[in-house]
């Protein structure tokens, strides 16, 4: 689903396996923008929660703090299962406002039916075919010609 560029890497010393300061991926894939809405609290765990991805049922793992009601989100899938039990996986990130086409990552996100008639996971890779604003991007690499999908350059530091 996604293909890695480049990656630099900024150390806090001279030590190759030292700590590390920052780093940049530059990223080729889909970015699909939506909203996140609560859906209920998990009673086996504190920190996830089943949210709604535009309209989508998912489980959102937010790296820091939750998600308010239609808080604006990027979901970039990583991985995705194409069986009789369809699963995407990935990573949420937000722009950082700093560089055009630049994103910090502030969770993860599984979607996967619930129930056997869920559409879930077939309504959120359909979101893939929206087309993002120009000010999101760094390129905009055109859509797959198997689902339609539009694909994008882009940096998470």
């Amino acid at each position: 689903m996604i293909k890695i560029v480049t990656i630099d890497v900024e150390l806090e010393t001279q030590d190759p396996f030292g700590q590390v300061r920052g780093g940049r991926l530059q990223i080729e894939g889909p970015l699909i923008k939506t909203t996140v809405g609560c859906c209920t609290r998990d009673d086996r765990t504190e920190y996830a929660k089943k949210h709604w991805l535009g309209d989508s049922l998912a489980r959102v793992i937010p790296d820091v703090e939750d998600f308010e009601e239609g808080s604006e989100v990027h979901c970039l899938p990583i991985h995705w299962v194409p069986n009789e039990y369809p699963a995407v996986y990935g990573v949420l990130v937000e722009p950082t406002h700093k560089t055009k086409g630049e994103y910090r990552r502030i969770g993860r996100f599984s979607v996967a039916p619930f129930n056997v008639e869920a559409k879930s996971v077939e309504n959120f890779l359909a979101r893939r075919q929206f087309e993002l604003p120009a000010s999101e991007w760094e390129e905009c690499l055109g859509q797959e010609n198997e689902n339609k999908a539009y694909q994008y350059r882009f940096s998470l530091v």
